[in-house]
């Protein structure tokens, strides 16, 4: 490791990075007393694991799954002390045999500044971890640092490499943006700095890495090894007049998936969403919304930024608010673009307004977030059809070029393991105009206290990601302060259950977790989905994958149909398609047909709900037909499932 340089110690750091994060604090956040008036209690289960730590502590930043890339595994890094890189891969039936976790764990270089925030990102290949501290860029190559034996420590000589921009000040104002990472291993990052060549600070940075030289010296090398440029766009990292913060900001940023050349930042100086198109270099910003209601606070201090598998981009807020956008390329808005939408997180109103976004994680349907002024893990399934945000475009984005400077630092890796401890917490369920939020208070038990179970005392989440692995609805999570457990880092699991209909649900049947009724404790299904999963019973079994599609109900006019296509695989087991009618005594009938337009399965004439059944689909393109063979118009609900054998546990 290199050599400390007068750090603080990592209570201060810890202090430091709820300030700028725009928590509160302080270790004993309290849940809100009073959220809104149709707020149902109930008991979610979580699981949570206490990794060892050595001398660091307070897990933080998370890396976010939007892409489906880590299934059971988690990355994230912790915040105070040696700060260290943690890969966690737990078994994908998490209480299987116990549930351990396996964590092999990377010594990252030592700032000036102790404690505050850190943030990272992986390549998508996820060999390369890159990681934002308050004074450099840490890139990690995982496969040049592996050890192999669990408790022994191995010594890399040249597995990590610190980038800086020679001079550059940044480090002074204890600022850490969010990174991001394209599929060309281009680093993104925002800031404000004395080299950013322009007089009213922030810029977003784009840092081009070139390939250094293995080495077994065991002393730095430092070599000009990098492009970095920088566009300016005044506002960044800076906290408005309107929020609570004096001082710099940390902003969000993430690069759009279907074009590397567009990235998106949060921008708490306009109160905005930004968005830079490198080929041009322009800016394009939507403002942030206006209140949702007299009782509502300003929606304020846009934090993390993340962009969905759709493309739509979701922040969280230091007022509470999680905030979407959809975007096109132009200044108007047409139907399902440039539509924004604000929601508040139960507890924001006249009478409590305690809630704080900090990290934010969309997962098609649903959008999982951290509270971590209330102690909660939650999520929304949003039902809001937002508004007209038109941007204001082209803003000139002045670009300059600098030169970053590689230093090959040693590191050294750990393999350590970690037993699953599982617990039952208050949920609450709160149905809104704007969607319905289901929440995780992961310090408060659900009514009496299990025996089997450990007691909750877990504060302050933050880094928050989708399972993709599993259901809809899960999510895993950092812990900021692990109760009394001082010699931790602890992470956890909750099962929120899908609570009422979803477009694509992700089918779940781990028989030791999510497919069980054998504890009445950690049941989140409901009527007519036993395993919370969002596939109704009638579709779902725990002998097959059922990947449901649900497409919105459409009018279709007496004598006339309604395609939509779908698709199976080499090991597709049975293509199942079905339409429900609003009226129960209309007339219809489902079709299915090939690529080539021979009609494989039919339902024939029905009254009421239709369902078509195609056994062992040959793998290809199918087109689902719905007929109105009725007297007047119906308006179906069609619902395919595309059944697939099931994945081993």
């Amino acid at each position: 490791m290199a050599t400390k340089r007068g750090r603080r110690s990592y209570v201060t750091g810890i202090a430091a990075g709820l300030f700028l994060a725009g928590g509160t604090g302080t270790a004993q956040a309290q849940l809100a007393t009073t959220t809104t008036t149709n707020t149902q209690n109930g008991s979610a289960r979580i699981i949570e694991w206490d990794v060892p730590a050595a001398a660091d502590v307070s897990p933080g930043a998370m890396v976010v799954d939007t892409r489906g890339e880590d299934s059971n595994r988690v990355w994230f890094v912790t915040r105070a002390g040696d700060e260290r890189v943690y890969r966690v891969d737990v078994d994908p039936s998490l209480m299987k045999n116990g549930g351990t976790a396996r964590a092999t764990v990377w010594n990252l270089s030592a700032d000036l500044l102790a404690g505050g925030l850190k943030k990272l990102r992986p390549s998508h290949d996820r060999r390369f971890v890159v990681v934002r501290t308050s004074e450099a860029i840490q890139e990690l190559d995982t496969q040049a640092c592996t050890p192999r034996t669990v408790g022994t420590k191995i010594d890399c000589a040249a597995a990590l490499r610190r980038w800086t921009v020679d001079g550059d000040t940044e480090s002074a104002n204890g600022l850490v943006s969010d990174i991001a990472v394209d599929d060309n291993r281009r680093i993104f990052s925002t800031g404000i700095g004395v080299l950013a060549g322009f007089t009213d600070g922030g810029y977003i940075q784009m840092l081009v890495p070139t390939t250094l030289a293995f080495t077994s010296s065991t002393s730095p090398i430092k070599a000009p090894a990098g492009t970095v440029v920088r566009w300016h766009d005044i506002g960044v990292n800076q906290c408005g007049a309107n929020d609570n913060i004096a001082g710099p900001c940390n902003s969000g940023v993430d690069v759009r998936p279907s074009n590397s050349n567009v990235v998106y930042v949060s921008n708490q100086g306009t109160n905005s969403i930004d968005e830079l198109n490198l080929t041009t270099n322009t800016i394009r910003r939507w403002v942030m919304p206006p209140p949702i209601g007299p009782n509502d606070k300003p929606v304020n201090e846009p934090r993390q930024l993340k962009i969905d598998s759709g493309e739509k981009i979701w922040v969280t807020t230091g007022s509470g608010h999680l905030v979407s956008l959809r975007v096109n390329g132009g200044d108007g808005c047409p139907k399902g673009t440039n539509r924004m939408t604000r929601h508040a997180m139960p507890g924001l109103g006249a009478a409590q307004a305690t809630a704080a976004g900090w990290g934010i994680a969309p997962d098609s349907n649903v959008v999982g977030y951290t509270d971590s002024n209330d102690n909660k893990v939650g999520m929304l399934l949003p039902k809001d059809g937002g508004f007209c945000q038109k941007p204001i475009n082209d803003i000139p984005a002045d670009k300059i070029t600098l030169t970053a400077t590689a230093e090959t630092v040693p590191t050294s890796a750990v393999i350590e393991y970690a037993p699953a401890k599982a617990k039952t917490v208050l949920k609450q369920t709160t149905p809104k105009q704007d969607g319905t939020y289901v929440e995780a208070v992961i310090n408060v038990p659900a009514g009496s206290v299990d025996p089997k179970m450990t007691v909750p005392d877990s504060l302050t989440p933050l880094g928050i990601t989708p399972v993709k692995g599993k259901a809809q609805g899960t999510f895993f999570y950092t812990v900021g302060f692990a109760g009394e457990q001082a010699a931790v880092n602890r992470f956890g699991f909750v099962r929120l259950g899908i609570p009422e209909r979803i477009n694509n649900p992700r089918d779940d049947d781990d028989s030791n977790d999510g497919f069980t009724t054998s504890d009445p404790t950690w049941n989140v299904g409901s009527a007519g989905d036993a395993d919370g999963d969002g596939v109704p019973d009638q579709y779902d079994t725990n002998t097959s994958r059922d990947n449901m599609t649900a497409a919105d109900p459409t009018v279709v006019p007496v004598g006339q149909s309604w395609e939509y296509p779908m698709s199976t695989s080499a090991t597709t087991l049975a293509l199942i398609a079905a339409a429900m009618p609003d009226s129960p005594t209309a007339t219809i009938a489902v079709d299915v047909y090939n690529a080539i337009g021979t009609l494989v399965g039919t339902s024939g004439p029905i009254v009421g709900a239709a369902t078509a059944t195609v056994p062992t689909p040959a793998a290809g393109n199918y087109t689902v037909r719905v007929r109105n063979l009725g007297t007047a118009n119906v308006t179906p609900t069609p619902t395919v499932i595309v059944r697939e054998p099931l994945i081993q546990q």
